[in-house]
């Protein structure tokens, strides 16, 4: 249930804008920041996880395909949230500590639970609409049909499509698709599993076992 609580993510991205176009003061975004990765933290390392890889192939995609004035300022707030999350660490040390040393209670879920190359176009079982006319393939997924939250639905990816052939040359476009790819390559895990079926290795072995 604690996983439901995902505000951190979208506050953190809306004060970094805000920092971004000179709305907030560095203090107060590096005190806002703080706030929210705390408040991350307590409700859910997972999601801290991945706002923190997320958030940082955000930052770099947006320093490549931005001028040099807006780069400049992402450069400049890398210092600002280097401090937000070394306040975190500090406040949170002690829950730390013990998350980092402490027994281990569940496996890899990263690696028991990748997501399937058809999983984003096909429904699982529990899926209202369809699930049931594709459990045959569906049921292969290595994540079963709980742990695969990556169906998107053809309509979404009709979209998604159109959007790269119409916007791709534009930045906006280049800063989104590039952050979507790297989200999709991350979700399937250690290694590219097609119904079931594992095959090639992918970039999310090299840190899987953190």
């Amino acid at each position: 249930m604690q996983l439901t609580f995902t505000f951190a993510a979208p506050a953190a991205v809306l004060l970094t804008l805000k920092r971004l176009d000179g709305v907030t003061s560095a203090r107060r975004y590096v005190a806002l920041l703080s706030l929210v990765l705390i408040a991350q933290v307590s409700c859910g390392t997972e999601m801290l996880f991945t706002l923190t890889c997320v958030g940082s192939v955000a930052l770099a995609a947006g320093w490549l395909f931005s001028s040099w004035e807006v780069r400049r300022k992402i450069v400049g707030a890398l210092g600002l949230v280097a401090a937000a999350y070394a306040i975190t660490a500090i406040v949170c040390a002690p829950f730390l500590y013990y998350a980092l040393t402490g027994p281990q209670v569940a496996p890899n879920r990263g690696l028991a639970y990748p997501a399937d190359a058809l999983s984003f176009a096909i429904p699982t079982a529990i899926t209202r609409i369809g699930g049931a006319s594709f459990a045959a393939v569906s049921g292969s997924f290595a994540a079963g049909p709980i742990e695969t939250g990556t169906y998107l639905g053809l309509p979404l990816i009709i979209m998604v499509a159109a959007f790269t052939v119409q916007r791709w040359r534009t930045r906006e476009a280049k800063v989104l698709l590039s952050i979507l790819v790297v989200a999709v390559v991350w979700s399937l895990g250690r290694q590219l599993e097609i119904a079931g079926h594992p095959t090639i290795s992918l970039p999310w072995k090299l840190v899987d076992k953190l």
